[in-house]
């Protein structure tokens, strides 16, 4: 999955966890809002995957979070209030990560 989508639906889960976990179907909402794109199956499932299996998000029955070290990163990419510029920031968080890790 690229940089763009992952950093897409973990913005997605940052806004729509902001007071409580979250669902799939809220995921997809707030992905909607920023996109005017509805993510597919695949690109939630891989997206979901990648950032839990990276300690990004956390999941309890079926509702996502962000992590501690989720929020830290989305707070450092909270520099501008712009919300594309917030998944810019993030897109170029996960390609350095995903870099570190090959």
């Amino acid at each position: 999955m690229n940089e763009q989508t992952l950093s897409w639906i973990f913005l997605s889960i940052a806004i729509a966890s902001q007071k409580i976990p979250t669902s799939i179907a809220k995921i997809s909402e707030a992905a909607d809002y920023i996109n005017r794109s509805i993510p597919s199956y695949d690109e939630l499932a891989h997206s979901i995957s990648w950032l839990k299996q990276q300690n990004l998000i956390s999941e309890v029955n079926n509702e996502f979070f962000l992590s501690e070290l989720g929020k830290t990163i989305f707070e450092k990419s909270k520099n501008k209030k712009a919300i594309l510029d917030i998944w810019k920031n993030l897109e170029k968080e996960f390609f350095d990560m995903k870099q570190n890790l090959a």
